[in-house]
């Protein structure tokens, strides 16, 4: 009987321990305010903001490209655009545009790798990485260049 009790006695105390516990985790959660999600106007999730800081950095966007999306990658930020033509004179046309766009980037001191068509540059604590890539593939009549963008800290 006695183990009986001390057993019954335990599971008592346990209970209400535990009862305890879980209403202060409770009113703790209740003083914190949550934290609310802010879309902002120039977020780069959006194609205003995207374009937005892709001026920030003096790069224009195709003449004869159409936005298609905004997708997350492992690396950062990847927007894509459509071109209209998919001719082989216009694959050379974006390829020269590339080239030009990486070269402004070069004179104004950005880091470039042409071959990639990636360029870098130092800003404060963290680097940001700007990648410019076409994708072509005319039997599919898919033409698109693509925009990187990331930050390495």
């Amino acid at each position: 009987m006695k183990k009986v009790t001390l057993v019954l006695g335990l599971s008592i105390l346990m209970a209400m321990v535990s009862a305890c516990t879980n209403s202060k985790d409770e009113n703790q959660n209740k003083d914190t305010p949550k934290k609310v999600l802010e879309v902002k106007k120039d977020d780069l999730h959006t194609e205003q903001g995207y374009e937005k800081m892709l001026k920030k950095y003096g790069i224009t966007l195709y003449k004869n490209s159409k936005f298609k999306k905004i997708k997350n990658t492992n690396d950062g930020i990847n927007a894509i655009y459509d071109v209209n033509n998919v001719s082989q004179e216009e694959k050379e046309k974006v390829k020269k545009y590339i080239d030009n766009e990486l070269d402004k980037l070069k004179k104004s001191g950005w880091g470039v790798e042409k071959s990639f068509g990636m360029a870098m540059k130092k800003e404060s604590n963290y680097k940001v990485a700007i990648q410019i890539t076409q994708s072509y593939v005319s039997d599919l009549k898919i033409h698109r260049i693509s925009y990187s963008y990331g930050k390495v800290y």
